[in-house]
């Protein structure tokens, strides 16, 4: 025997086995772990055969030939069995009986291997007379190991029976599994048997090469049967899950696909290898790689068989021992029809049946969701058709309902994929994240355009709107929803044809007929107030309530006496005292109709001065409110250029003039300059257009 030999294998089977077992510990594996005990036990085999020959003593030499043949390879092998091969919740009561007599059958023999280590003991090789043939032939000695051998027989035998019916009762997939433990049991059983009769036939094969044997057809049959097994296991997860499923490893080259996968996508065995996750990830699937980290789940469309389908796709990363990354998994769930379920439950729920917009209570989670600093500038929009009320009436609701319809498809044509629209009480709100007002209000003002010009209605279509910008996250959303509505409510007051107009309108018409006011004049004021409400830079809602300031000015002269309304000559100071007392009567005419409440307080302090000499408050400089600074100066410079009935009218630059020269005292200089330059840019114009027509 060759000791240093010996003692190199010795050494190298203790380090598989402190390996293997640390290995095992830190993944948690509990076959590893199983492993290792089974290699732990062949080396105190082995070593208990090493100190039987390095040994003088006889006792010691039987003492380890009792640790060498302890049988350890079978008892781990049925315990193996046990822990692996039977699937604990489905033993019934014979089961788990044979399962407590295998235990008990474990104790047992290491117990009786002990008190008598020479198994050689249990049968002699004996000469016997066959046809005059003399043959090897065996008796076995009739004594307590002869119950041991029967023991272990029946045991070996209970072992493959069990394998036997959990191959039956298996599934194809794990049925490999059970033919690979019986084939690890029956190959230390062969080098056994090999190692026994060995002496019987003149042949000398040594114990621990034969045992080193067994284990190595033991663990390579284990392998082998789990490698199998996980074949098996990923052919059925990957092929009849049902899902499609792509692998990647960890270069980045397509690995594996399932069958579904290979359809779906037009894969054929070409494309392992060769094809590149990226250009996967991104020609393929048209996503970004950022998406893509472990445990992401994304909802995209993909094209199959000319058809538009729905998946989620699971991303996940696939890790070794080492926790290293060895490749990547897409697994892709069709959820096409159970999308068009959900769309169709969720328009039920969520959408107006007239317009297919999204009702108030969506537009409220959708606000919320868009309320973020990357959306900023954010703009709302409200948008109202004028006279719906009265189509209703006059024409019905379904020709109501088909304006409605048309009105939000030309809405719809303008904006872009990131807008949100929804209906809230016949107003139609657009949220459009990443807009200045400047740019919302013009393309509002484009779909207030086409929409006029439609043809195919009883009656002209028009659509009012109003926007309000979110600049910061010191305003609330809802805030700014409101002032859009207030807008747009604002500039219905505005036109004729709205319902909401009926008091101005009336109001309006009264002061035409007293001859206080006239529609030429009032146009030219809010044209001129508009003007200079955007130089300004004021807000959509501030610029309608401008221009309605502009349209309700003076609005209390209704209250006038006709007499001093027509009156020539200079007035006394009973009729002067009547006439100061106009703006305070025109606040209350407004403040008592909630509509116009909102501008009543600017029509009050229209003939306040600068310097705090007008009337009725003696309000001054910037304690005027500046809608009325800007109103008093464009209606001051209409009343100067055109006759009245106790004023002959100035030329525009005398009146350009005036302006400047009360600057400061009864006008906003500010405003004034603003105004003026609006003027010569105005004149400018039409003088060049007067030139080009020359």
């Amino acid at each position: 025997m060759n000791y240093p030999g010996l003692t190199i294998i010795f050494a190298v089977i203790m380090l598989a086995v402190v390996y293997t077992f640390v290995k095992s510990l830190s993944r948690h594996d509990n076959v590893g772990r199983h492993i290792s005990i089974l290699l732990f036990f062949a080396v105190i085999d082995s070593a208990g055969y090493l100190v039987e020959i390095v040994s003088k003593s006889p006792l010691v030499c039987t003492w380890a030939a009792g640790v060498q043949y302890i049988s350890t390879m079978w008892i781990m092998v049925m315990l193996f069995t046990i822990k692996y091969g039977m699937d604990v919740h489905r033993i019934d009561i014979v089961g788990r009986i044979g399962r407590l007599f295998i235990y008990a059958f474990s104790v047992v023999a290491t117990c009786l291997m002990l008190m008598n280590p020479f198994i050689n003991f249990m049968f002699r090789y004996v000469p016997v007379q066959w046809q005059d043939i003399t043959v090897l032939g065996i008796i076995y000695e009739m004594n307590f190991f002869t119950m041991y051998i029967a023991w272990l027989i029946v045991m070996i035998l209970y072992t493959l029976i069990s394998i036997l019916v959990h191959f039956k009762r298996s599934s194809i997939v794990y049925r490999e599994k059970y033919v690979m433990i019986a084939i690890a049991m029956v190959a230390p059983s062969v080098t056994e048997a090999v190692y026994q009769f060995s002496g019987a036939v003149g042949a000398n094969y040594d114990s621990m090469v034969v045992g080193i044997c067994s284990i190595l057809l033991y663990v390579t049959f284990g392998k082998v049967g789990r490698y199998l097994s996980r074949i098996y296991s990923r052919n059925f997860m990957i092929d009849d899950i049902g899902s499609m499923v792509v692998l990647f490893d960890d270069t980045g080259r397509l690995a594996d696909y399932s069958e579904k996968a290979g359809e779906t996508l037009n894969f054929t065995e070409d494309y392992l290898q060769i094809m590149d996750e990226a250009m996967f990830v991104d020609g393929r699937l048209n996503l970004e790689p950022d998406y893509l980290t472990d445990g992401a789940s994304v909802e995209l469309p993909l094209n199959v068989r000319d058809e538009r389908h729905y998946y989620n796709l699971d991303f996940r990363e696939l890790r070794d021992s080492r926790d290293y990354v060895i490749g990547h998994m897409y697994i892709f769930h069709d959820i096409t029809a159970l999308r068009d379920i959900y769309n169709e439950f969720e328009n039920e729920l969520t959408k107006d049946p007239v317009t297919g917009l999204y009702s108030e209570r969506v537009l409220n989670i959708r606000m919320r969701e868009m309320d973020v600093n990357d959306n900023l500038p954010l703009c709302i929009a409200v948008m109202d058709i004028n006279g719906l009320g009265m189509v209703n009436d006059m024409f019905g609701m379904d020709e109501g309902d088909r304006m409605i319809k048309f009105c939000n498809e030309v809405l719809n044509t303008q904006l872009r994929v990131e807008d949100f629209v929804a209906t809230v009480d016949c107003e139609t709100v657009i949220i459009m994240p990443c807009m200045t007002e400047e740019h919302a209000v013009a393309k509002m003002n484009l779909v207030k355009k086409l929409i006029g010009y439609q043809v195919d209605f009883p009656i002209p279509v028009s659509v009012e709107f109003g926007v309000a910008e979110k600049r910061d996250n010191m305003v609330l959303i809802e805030d700014v929803l409101k002032e859009a509505r207030a807008s747009m409510r604002c500039k219905k007051l505005l036109v004729p044809e709205s319902s909401r107009a009926f008091v101005v309108n009336t109001l309006t018409a009264y002061a035409d007929k007293l001859g206080i006011n006239s529609p030429e004049r009032r146009a030219r004021v809010r044209n001129d107030v508009r003007e200079i409400a955007w130089r300004l830079g004021l807000s959509d809602e501030m610029r309608a309530r401008a221009e309605l300031t502009a349209m309700l000015q003076g609005i209390g002269m209704i209250t006038v006496s006709d007499r001093i309304i027509s009156k020539k000559g200079k007035l006394t100071d009973d009729e002067w005292a009547d006439v100061r007392l106009h703006p305070l009567k025109g606040y209350y005419i407004l403040n008592s109709n909630p509509e116009l409440e909102g501008v009543a307080s600017y029509v009050l302090a229209q003939n306040e001065r600068w310097d705090g000499t007008g009337y009725p408050n003696g309000l001054k400089g910037e304690e005027i409110p500046l809608l009325a600074r800007i109103v008093t100066v464009a209606d001051t410079f209409e009343v100067m250029t055109h006759d009245t009935s106790y004023r002959k009218a100035k030329s525009k630059e005398e009146a350009m003039e005036e302006l400047v020269r009360c600057s400061g005292t009864q006008f906003d200089e500010n405003i004034v300059n603003i105004y003026l330059e609006i003027l010569r840019k105005r004149d400018a114009t039409d003088e060049l257009e007067t030139t080009v027509q020359e």
